[in-house]
């Protein structure tokens, strides 16, 4: 009786898996080891693993801003993957001391100044072109909002500071939204689980309070409506 069980299962073994089979004799077709089937899965793991990891050589990222392709030259489908790639880059700010920086004819012999990284978060700076460029605002700016020197080309006028604050802007500018999406893209995800876990005692008794008495209102609007509705059948009794 086992015997013939252990036929029929290898019978339907075998018809199911017909691209293995290299006669016609059900025979011929070879098993595959259990562990050949976890090697499989482990490596296909690895192997998405791995992807992952490399998206510096699969999509050509480039640390210097000024080598770098447009965000809208990558596939649409590659956009995330992209930007998340650059975004643990951080932006480009070469470890070089101030001399080392070269200087150009702009108002007088000036060069970029290493300190200004620390005033504007966003900053960057190409050694391939000697130029600033905005870190969020590559990734992020939308194109129709027009480019400007700290996207496009770059910025190498050391003698106009202002421009630094002119392109960040007021609060409703382009360069501040590309700051808000990129702001919002490294936080990480909060379920609305979390989210309403994280509120204070305090503020889940007000919401409880504000509960009980919207529902003793609705309570007291209803006894109300009846017995103003028990009044004026009282009274139509009485007139007939």
């Amino acid at each position: 009786m086992s015997t013939t069980k252990e036929s029929q299962m290898q019978l339907v073994v075998y018809e199911g898996r017909p691209k293995y089979a290299s006669g016609s004799g059900a025979t011929s077709v070879p098993l595959e080891p259990e562990s050949e089937i976890g090697d499989f899965a482990i490596s296909d793991s690895e192997s998405k693993s791995s992807d992952e990891g490399n998206d510096e050589s699969t999509y050509n990222i480039e640390h210097d801003p000024g080598l770098r392709s447009p965000i809208s030259g990558y596939h649409i489908n590659d956009h995330d993957s992209v930007r998340r790639a650059y975004i643990a880059l951080g932006p480009c700010r070469p470890k070089m001391k101030k001399d080392d920086f070269p200087q150009h004819n702009c108002g007088g012999m000036l060069r970029f100044q290493p300190k200004w990284f620390g005033e504007f978060n966003w900053l960057e700076y190409s050694v391939h072109k000697d130029a600033a460029y905005c870190f969020v605002c590559y990734l992020f700016k939308d194109s129709d909002h027009g480019g400007d020197g700290f996207i496009s080309g770059g910025f190498r006028n050391w003698n106009m500071k202002d421009r630094f604050r002119k392109h960040a802007g007021a609060i409703n500018s382009a360069h501040c939204e590309a700051e808000e999406k990129y702001n919002l893209s490294i936080k990480p995800k909060t379920s609305i689980r979390e989210s309403v876990a994280s509120n204070t005692v305090e503020f889940k008794a007000q919401y409880l309070a504000r509960l009980t008495w919207s529902l003793k209102c609705i309570r007291f609007l209803l006894h109300q409506g009846l017995a103003f509705r028990g009044h004026d059948e009282g009274k139509d009794s009485h007139n007939k």
